[in-house]
């Protein structure tokens, strides 16, 4: 076999096996933060027809932040927004509040994008055993 053609059949797969396991490389695939250490690309809720109450996506953070991290008010409030992320995305929110890294997978089997608001990441928390949900371990 010519070897050009073992080269391009390698990178075929190759290819297809980065896409397989979901890890992107900057500039290779799409953008999109399948990643577990990229920062989720969050965009602004849009406020509901008829509602004057607006939000900054800097106070939105701020409330995604506090949901992961476990606070109920946080958590109602990011509801109300509509607010779903996949388990990775909530992570990072909860490290970035707390410092602490989450190494178990909370997504369901299969599906690591798949997306969940912050009391069904509370409740995946609690139901893999990670507990001093709502208060630092320190």
């Amino acid at each position: 076999m010519n070897t050009a053609v073992k080269i391009a059949i390698a990178l075929v797969g190759g290819y297809f096996l980065i896409k397989q396991t979901g890890i992107t490389i900057p500039g290779f695939a799409d953008t999109t933060p399948n990643n577990r250490f990229d920062k989720p690309a969050d965009k602004p809720a849009d406020p509901p027809p008829g509602s004057t109450n607006t939000i900054t996506p800097a106070e939105k953070e701020a409330i995604i932040r506090r949901a992961a991290k476990g606070d109920q008010a946080a958590v109602a409030q990011a509801k109300g927004l509509g607010v779903k992320l996949n388990s990775d995305q909530w992570n990072f929110y909860r490290q970035q509040e707390t410092g602490e890294v989450t190494t178990t997978d909370l997504f369901p089997e299969g599906n690591r994008a798949a997306l969940m608001d912050a009391a069904e990441y509370i409740s995946r928390r609690q139901g893999a055993g990670l507990g001093f949900v709502g208060r630092s371990r320190f």
